[in-house]
Parts: C-alpha cells; sequence; structure tokens
C-alpha cells in the first residue's frame, strides 16, 4: 500500500478502522492489522477526533483512486457520509423544531405581562362598579377575529354578567358590538344551543330582546343571496339589549380584562 493510501485510511474514525481488516478479508485487499492500528495511538486518537467533514475529505478523491482500490474508498466513503448525513439531518430538525417552537402561539403574540391597572392599556376605561378595563375597537371585525384579538392582548371579548355591566358597555359603545357569548354550533347548523360567555364565567344575567335568540337563517359570509347560514353569537345593540347574528358578521369589538393585585 502507498504511504499516500495509508495516510487516507489513518485519517478515518476509530470504527472504520477496526472494521478495515474484516473488509480486508472479505474484497481480497491488504490492511494494517488491528495491532498495527492501535500501534499508532497518537495519528490514530487524532484521525478519530477529526469531523465527518473531514472524513469525507479523506475517502472523496477523485473517482480513478476509488476505481484503483476495487471499491474500498467506496465502501469506506459511504460509512462516513452517512455519518455525516445524520450529522446534517439532526441540525436541521433542530432548527425546525427551534421554528416550530417560535410559531406555537398560532401567529399571534400572546399578552404575557399581568394586567395590574388599567393604566396599562392604552385607550381603556375602568367600571368602577367592578374594577374591570374595557376598551373598545372600532375596526369592524367578526366574532373570532375579535374573540382572538383580545385574548392575544390578555384579555376576553366583553362579557356582561349584571344590568350595571350592560348599562356601562351600552354607554361605552352606543351601536352594535360583539357580545364574547356564542352557543358553539357551526354556522351551518340549524337551532339553538346553549349559550356560554367565553371566559368560562356563570351564565346567568341576560337582556335578550323579545324573541332571541332565534337562529335565523342568513347568507353565509362572503356570500350574497341564498342562506345557509345560521346566527349563533350574540351582540349588544345600540338599545343595550341583546341579539343573535351571524358568527362571521363584521362589527366592532369590545375587550375586557380584570387586573390582578400586584
Amino acid at each position: 500500500m502507498s504511504a499516500r493510501h495509508l495516510a487516507r485510511l489513518l485519517a478515518l474514525p476509530l470504527s472504520t478502522l477496526l472494521a478495515l481488516p474484516a473488509l480486508a478479508n472479505t474484497i481480497g485487499c491488504s490492511s494494517p492489522s488491528g495491532n498495527e492500528l492501535f500501534a499508532k495511538n497518537g495519528i490514530f486518537a487524532a484521525a478519530a477526533g477529526g469531523s465527518a467533514g473531514s472524513s469525507n475529505a479523506a475517502a472523496g478523491t477523485d473517482s480513478v483512486d476509488q476505481q484503483t482500490e476495487g471499491g474500498v474508498t467506496d465502501a469506506l466513503g459511504g460509512s462516513t457520509n452517512s455519518g455525516s448525513a445524520a450529522s446534517t439531518l439532526g441540525g436541521s430538525a433542530g432548527s425546525e423544531q427551534a421554528q416550530g417552537g417560535s410559531s406555537g402561539s398560532g401567529g399571534q403574540s400572546m399578552q404575557t405581562t399581568p394586567i395590574e391597572s388599567c393604566d396599562m392599556l392604552d385607550g381603556a376605561v375602568t367600571n368602577e362598579q367592578n374594577g374591570h378595563c374595557y376598551r373598545v375597537s372600532a375596526e369592524k371585525v367578526t366574532y373570532a377575529e375579535g374573540r382572538d384579538a383580545c385574548q392575544a392582548a390578555g384579555g376576553h371579548l366583553l362579557t356582561v354578567t349584571s344590568p350595571e355591566e350592560n348599562e356601562f358597555a351600552r354607554d361605552l359603545h352606543q351601536d352594535e358590538h360583539w357580545l364574547g357569548a356564542s352557543d358553539g354550533f357551526a354556522d351551518t347548523m340549524r337551532g339553538v344551543g346553549d349559550y356560554s360567555w367565553v371566559d368560562g364565567e356563570e351564565w346567568g344575567y341576560t337582556d335578550w330582546r323579545g324573541g332571541q335568540p332565534n337562529a335565523v337563517e342568513t347568507d353565509c359570509p362572503g356570500h350574497s343571496g341564498g342562506g345557509g347560514c345560521f346566527e349563533h353569537c350574540a351582540y349588544q345593540a345600540k338599545e343595550g339589549d341583546w341579539v343573535d347574528r351571524s358568527c362571521g358578521h363584521t362589527i366592532v369589538s369590545i375587550c375586557e380584562w380584570e387586573p390582578v393585585a400586584p
């Protein structure tokens, strides 16, 4: 074996070098014995500590040398390439996991700082009766959009649990706006389900307009005419009473927060 070939072999990892005698016996080529390899302990350790990339460089010579060595280089190269590929894939998987972790909030940045005072919320007003904070968003949104925006800001869509709070909300925005209440039915389902508050508060006080909720058929969002959808979300009318409406309708929303003690 030439000095050049021996140098290339000594640059290979420990597991590959230990396999050389058996590989040589199989394919009929001469190779250093295990004892000879251990005799070269200093060089051997340096080769074993090398990266998969350097092993690839040692194995990856021109095609003429590979053919001359009767496929030994190809076999060794396949072994080191596998290690390099596994390292590369592992790094890629770690990168993807990190990216997945950063997007765990569904695309919206969630408010994590506890709200201790309504002064911490730009544009919010305080209800002196219950100490809660309220903020009107003039943008017209669907029920789900309003709900998700309030949750992302650390609050929830407006819930009303007393006549006094109902009056406060009516005066805060004297036009229709979403309540954080729905019956849980899909848009295309007929009938009225059991209404509940988005924050899990007990469903007790109500101020439904006469005949409401009735889940009448209406056009589906984005379609004009033909019906096919039904009213399953609640809003407060400008008069202060409650009416159901298609959850895909777009109106103003009000977010609510309950400050926590510092």
